[in-house]
């Protein structure tokens, strides 16, 4: 499986279906709107690196839900990014409308995974999820590497805000909490729930486990990404 390709230990701690590869966990396809847009475009001067930057969603799915009015959504970045380097922060609503957009700059980081929170000025409103056409928002990080105003290195992917009932364990452990997001096919919430624990429980071997295992899953296809590092970036102001 995935998981010996990249010699991740299964997850012993936690050995409920949730966490194993057979069957697979299932999490709803939530391309951005506008059509079937590469989630990905290569930008001018950003170093070549072998991977390209890209957001972590299920490579399949281009998006996912979320149960969070402000979700936070995450990118993988190949290369340091530096003070000559602008980074931009875009949401766009279901019509395509631009609802918010951070631009920052005097950034100093190495590669790795990096975090984006949507600010409380924009709400996703709560939707069903069984709607015939499901309500979609668009989410964008944009790396300007070179100084001339190139194009930008850009990493997209899609998020719907659901109505759906998770059964919640009675624990405050981030593994449970993950799994029963998983169970119910949240992605964001799941991702956010594993990375913001391991975010402040660095060595926590078990956190680690279980993020490399739910990116590894044959329905999300990141491991080539499974081990990299999160890395502290890019606090957003709140309004």
């Amino acid at each position: 499986t995935a998981l010996i390709a990249i010699g991740i230990v299964p997850n012993v701690f936690f050995p409920s279906l949730a966490w194993a590869d057979d069957p697979p966990p299932r999490f709803p396809d939530r391309p951005p709107p506008g059509g079937t847009r590469d989630p990905v475009s290569r930008g001018d001067d950003c170093p070549e690196t072998g991977l390209p930057m890209m957001p972590v969603i299920p490579t399949v799915n281009g998006g996912g839900w979320s149960t969070e009015s402000n979700p936070t959504v995450w990118v993988y970045v190949p290369f340091s990014l530096t003070p000559d380097y602008e980074v931009k922060f875009t949401v766009r609503n279901p019509q395509g409308q631009t609802v918010h957009q951070t631009w920052l700059d005097s950034l100093s980081t190495e590669p790795g995974v990096l975090r984006f929170s949507i600010p409380s000025s924009v709400t996703l409103p709560e939707t069903s999820v069984d709607m015939a056409e499901p309500e979609v928002w668009d989410w964008s990080v944009s790396v300007f590497c070179d100084p001339a105003g190139g194009r930008p290195e850009v990493a997209r992917g899609g998020i719907q805000r659901v109505d759906e009932a998770v059964a919640m364990p009675e624990t405050t452990s981030p593994l449970a909490i993950s799994e029963a997001y998983v169970e119910s096919g949240i992605w964001y919430d799941a991702l956010t729930t594993l990375g913001n624990a391991r975010r402040e429980n660095p060595d926590d071997a078990e956190l680690e486990v279980a993020w490399q295992t739910l990116l590894s899953y044959s329905t999300v296809g990141l491991e080539a990404i499974a081990t990299e590092p999160l890395v502290d970036c890019c606090t957003l102001p709140a309004e």
